[in-house]
């Protein structure tokens, strides 16, 4: 063998170099019909990846063998393939094709790519110039309204590092749904927050089974398949700088009221120095103050009468022992958030010669987020190249490097130290601003300043801490000062491929790619938290003083081969790949928490846990092993039929069954191509229809497949001993050894339209589909000795229509008008059944903001999926009971509607107006859905909300006394049915909501209409202004996001933002930003 390899060296390097024997240099100019040059157009060797851009004046040079084709191609205009032969000099003039500026370039499984004309199924493209109007840097807020058919659930900009999720045509599963798959150059990603949309030069939305059937399971709920842009010639230097920066505030919050202040007292109280009392208090002596103690907001009406501050009772500042006049705070919470400062900066380089592309970039986000101390920053390297090593083999590389590093605690759970005081205990006399001022604000023993603190009446010089140290609460600024909470990831993804053409109709491929994720975290609160406070830890557990750390690590790694095969045999053209893909992936994890505080005050180490520290340690590893081929054929360019076929075989699955084959089939006619191309009013016509089937594998989300849930038994090795003896958890989990993923299928029809030389563009999809037989955890009679059953149930349909129009209202010189349209309508998406053999009509609980107290999301057998269900009013023929005394008598069984929205959509306005300005205005929409309120639940059982403090029909506060006309009016029936009527205290009346469990008030709906993008880009003339010579372009825009919210049934809340799925617990606010961003090409 060693013989040989020096012989099969010499052979491949002989073959290299007469694969460039008698080549010839080749140069010219393209220009257009009207006679402007085309800079930009892509001059290839036919059969080859070779290739050249022409420059800003239209010319390009390009070495060629003698004999080979040309092949000049350019967006809006009809390719042209002119053989060399032996000239030198190739002058070219384009025509343009109109019908072509309309169509786009799909990209499937593998970085496959069909253009939109041949594809059988919906799939929707939205480029980068639609993606950036902004410069987001979430890609999933950026794709809102763009495409038919989708819900991107986004998150408040405050919540930093909270992932947003996109749903594809409604939701499924019996859990709270699972999201779309991502998918960059083909590597799979968990999300979508590691990407440069600087980089992206498209998004292909594939939304049925028929679309990501070749994703196999992990399509089966729709992909999101990113195309990263790459290397190209063009004028200048290559070098491309992006420098932008937006300013966050504060939009939307719970409306307050803001007339009655702090306590649960309605009157003031006169304080009265006693021996023992501070001798600085003697200055107090005579003078009132309100009910500190109590954290909710039912004490006296604020009328600017003279009082004792919180902060009147501490020493050592400017305000001290001084009294205050007691007026609202009505932005007291708004004040508290920073502005958050998002700069986003990108420089990237391009280049690409005969044989070489190569595209480099590098990313900076540094956020200054909104509540204090928090921050985000992230940089993203990428390298994307591609080299023809001869006419035959060609190399790549893609390769992305991300790190990424979260500081703060980001927390919107019930109780939360910003809005899960300000939303829900709080007093709305408490001024932020100083607040702010007495941060770290501390008495001689080091107490930490509260605004809970206790009543001076109770106030014992032998223990000051019990009056000075926050009953519930701390100085909301002190709190963040006070911990320190990191969050690390560096994640590396690409791959590397070989290409091999064996002519120009075959070529073999052969990939490697990888997906490897890293993190770190740790976390501290400091002891002194626990020093100043007295019943804090009840919202707050860790205020005891808290350690953690922990560290991860998941490798996904495949193994691709792969050819391609394109050919036309006379009317006939065949597109088509086959191929095979090896997966594994391992996760490794390590954590470790102390319990019950720190021995040593701020020692922050595991082993200083009053209690032995939490230990946890995972792994999990997963495999498939996969075959997989497509094709299409077309017959004349107007007649598709296309195919796929995936067998995958699942290391997570019953070793017997384990095999899945994924299918799908479509066709196409382009019946616009049948009539006179000389028509003034019909450009574009097509029918399509497909059809596809996904099953599952055990996953719980996209990119995983449920390693360990069969065959279950898991025994749990506790870390603990009993003296000598293990101790370990039992399995109690009974698993159908029968047990298979879901089988998701859909079906779909759809025609696309296009008028009046294009200006009006028309395309409508109609699915439906269906989903069964999940695996679902039963519960069943423990005397079975296990309490549950891991087995496959329930049916789900869906049917629902998708719109979109895309329509040149106005077209002038100096002056034009695009407007982009989407709508969709999710008709259906039902539970079915869920399991007729064990008797279950419905879920149990799969998730709510307070338990199953409020009410709770669940799937119930003849619905919609996605219930809110639980308590609220009982009713007779639609008429709220009423008991005797007037409060309204409680159902545990309403269903208040489904958490999906029934309508989705948006509008894109673009303006182009003379000659360099553009003015983006991209609006989207949803329609129905419901979300339940914990916020707005607390806040009115705690006088927080503005609904506590209005008038009644007699004109008087709901707060004075029914004996003096006020109170809250509520009327209906008795249990008797017959109608009632009653005037009820009005803290009694929100009490009573909870106390009774009637919780219809907050449950709310998620329509909204909103103004989600506003940019106003301006073209700089270099060339007039004398800069050509220093930049090649430069683009100045400023940039709005979020700047109106047009309509909502609750303007309490931005429903667009709402953090889970049923609803909220303490929901951080809604922003808007403002900014610029300027681009510069060199």
């Amino acid at each position: 063998m060693k013989n040989f390899l020096p012989a099969i060296l010499a052979g491949l390097l002989l073959l290299s170099m007469h694969s460039y024997a008698q080549e010839i240099a080749v140069s010219g100019k393209v220009s257009a019909e009207d006679g402007s040059v085309l800079p930009g157009v892509n001059v290839s060797l036919k059969g080859t990846t070779r290739g050249v851009s022409t420059n800003s004046e239209g010319e390009y040079r390009i070495t060629a063998p003698t004999g080979s084709t040309l092949v000049f191609s350019f967006i809006g205009f009809n390719s042209q393939e002119i053989a060399v032969g032996t000239q030198s000099i190739i002058n070219v003039v384009l025509v343009n094709d109109v019908a072509q500026l309309q169509e786009v370039v799909v990209t499937g499984a593998y970085g496959n790519q069909r253009s939109s004309r041949a594809t059988t199924y919906s799939a929707q493209v939205v480029a980068d110039e639609q993606l950036n109007t902004i410069r987001q840097p979430n890609l999933n807020n950026s794709l809102a309204g763009k495409v038919a058919g989708i819900q991107v659930r986004s998150q408040s900009a405050a919540a930093l590092g909270r992932q947003t999720e996109v749903r594809l045509r409604g939701a499924s599963g019996l859990g709270t749904g699972t999201g779309a798959l991502y998918v960059v150059d083909g590597t799979i990603l968990p999300n979508a927050d590691d990407i440069n949309l600087d980089d992206v030069e498209s998004v292909s939305v594939l939304q049925g089974p028929a679309a990501s059937a070749q994703f196999g399971s992990q399509g089966a709920n729709g992909a999101i398949v990113i195309t990263l842009k790459r290397g190209k010639k063009t004028a200048g230097m290559g070098l491309t700088l992006n420098l932008g920066a937006q300013f966050e505030n504060v939009y939307i919050m719970p409306n307050y009221q803001n007339s009655y202040s702090g306590g649960a007292n309605g009157d003031l109280t006169k304080y009265t120095w006693k021996a023992g009392d501070p001798e600085e208090w003697k200055a107090l002596e005579g003078k009132y103050y309100p009910d500190y103690n109590d954290d909710a907001s039912w004490g006296p009406r604020m009328v600017g009468q003279e009082y004792i501050p919180w902060y009147a009772w501490y020493g050592g500042h400017s305000r001290s022992y001084q009294t205050a006049t007691l007026d609202p705070q009505p932005d007291n919470g708004r004040d508290f958030y920073n502005t958050g400062v998002v700069l986003n900066n990108s420089v990237s380089f391009n280049t690409a010669t005969e044989r070489l592309t190569f595209k480099a970039s590098y990313a900076n986000q540094d956020i200054k987020g909104l509540i204090p101390n928090s921050g985000l920053k992230k940089n993203i390297f990428g390298i994307k190249t591609t080299y023809e090593l001869n006419k035959h083999l060609e190399f790549s590389a893609n390769i992305n490097y991300v790190n990424w590093s979260l500081k703060g605690e980001i927390d919107d759970a019930y109780s939360n130290q910003s809005t899960g005081a300000f939303s829900q205990w709080f007093h709305r006399n408490l001024d932020m601003g100083i607040m702010k001022e007495l941060r770290g604000l501390t008495t001689p023993d080091g107490i930490f300043a509260s605004w809970n603190h206790a009543s001076p009446a109770t106030y014992d010089p032998s223990n000051p801490r019990n009056f000075y140290a926050g009953n519930y609460w701390y100085n909301p600024y002190t709190y963040y000062d006070l911990i320190d909470m990191v969050q690390t990831r560096d994640r590396l993804f690409g791959d590397v491929a070989f290409t091999y053409r064996v002519n120009s109709d075959l070529s073999l491929k052969a990939t490697y790619r990888k997906q490897q994720n890293t993190t770190w975290a740790e976390t501290k609160y400091s002891s002194r938290l626990n020093e100043s406070g007295l019943q804090t830890t009840g919202n707050n557990a860790r205020a005891r003083g808290f350690y953690s750390t922990g560290n991860s690590y998941s490798n996904r790694q495949n193994l691709e081969f792969m050819a391609n095969y394109n050919k036309t045999i006379q009317d006939f053209s065949i597109n088509g790949f086959v191929g095979a893909d090896f997966f594994q992936w391992v996760s490794k994890s390590n954590s470790a928490n102390t319990n019950q505080g720190l021995s040593v005050p701020d020692l922050f180490t595991l082993a200083n846990s009053v209690n032995d520290p939490t230990i946890a340690n995972g792994r999990a590893e997963e495999k498939y092993r996969a075959v997989f081929g497509n094709a299409s054929i077309g017959y004349r360019d107007f007649i598709y039929l296309e195919g796929t076929l995936r067998k995958d075989w699942y290391s997570t699955l019953p070793p017997n069954n384990n095999a899945v084959l994924s299918k799908s089939i479509g066709a196409s006619f382009i019946f616009g191509d049948l009539i006179a191309k000389d028509s003034r009013w019909f450009s574009f016509g097509k029918l399509r229809a497909s059809w596809g089937e996904i099953p599952q594998a055990l996953g719980t989300t996209a990119e995983t497949f449920g390693a360990y849930r069969y065959p279950g038994f898991a025994y749990g090795v506790g870390q603990f001993k009993w003296g000598n003896n293990y101790l370990m958890s039992t399995p109690d989990q009974l698993v159908d050894p029968e047990i298979r993923g879901s089988v998701v299928s859909q079906r779909e029809i759809g025609v696309d339209l296009r008028f009046l030389s294009n200006k009006i563009g028309f395309s409508a999809t109609y699915f439906d589909g269906t989903a069964e037989g999940f695996p679902f955890s039963l519960s069943i009679n423990g005397a079975s000795g296990f309490t549950s059953l891991l087995t496959n149930v329930g049916t789900i349909t869906k049917k629902g229509i998708e719109l979109k129009v895309d329509v040149t209202p106005i077209d002038i010189p100096n002056f034009r008008w695009n407007l982009l349209g989407t709508y969709s309508n999710l008709l259906e998406n039902d539970v079915i059944e869920i399991s007729k053999k064990y008797g279950i009509s419905r879920t149990t609980n799969l998730g709510g903001v307070w338990g199953s107290t409020v009410p709770y999301m669940v799937h119930i057998e003849g619905q919609r999926w996605g219930q809110l269900y639980g308590n609220g009013i009982k009713r007779i023929n639609g008429q709220p009971v009423l008991n005797s005394s007037g409060f309204y008598v409680n159902d545990p069984d309403v269903n208040f509607g489904s958490v999906l929205p029934q309508v989705t959509g948006g509008v894109q306005n673009t303006f182009n107006f003379l000659k360099d300005f553009t003015l983006n205005v991209n609006i989207d929409y949803q329609f129905g859905g419901k979300f339940a309120s914990l916020s707005n639940m607390w806040g009115s059982y705690s006088g927080l909300t503005a609904r506590t403090a209005t008038v009644n029909d007699k004109g008087n506060s709901i707060r004075d006394a029914v004996a003096d006309g006020g109170g809250i009016h509520v009327s209906g029936v008795n249990e008797a049915g017959e109608a009632v009527d009653y005037y009820v205290e009005a803290q009694d009346y929100y009490h009573n909501l909870y106390n009774n469990k009637v919780f219809d008030e907050f449950i709310y709906d998620l329509t909204f209409v909103k103004l989600r993008e506003l940019a106003l880009g301006y073209n700089l003339p270099v060339k007039s202004w004398g800069l050509s010579k220093y930049f090649q372009t430069a683009t100045l825009s400023f940039v709005a996001r979020n700047p109106v919210l047009i309509y909502a049934k609750t303007r309490d809340f931005d429903p667009s933002e709402v953090s889970a799925v049923y609803g909220e617990t303490g929901q951080l606010p809604g922003t808007r930003g403002y900014g610029f961003n300027l681009r510069i090409g060199f």
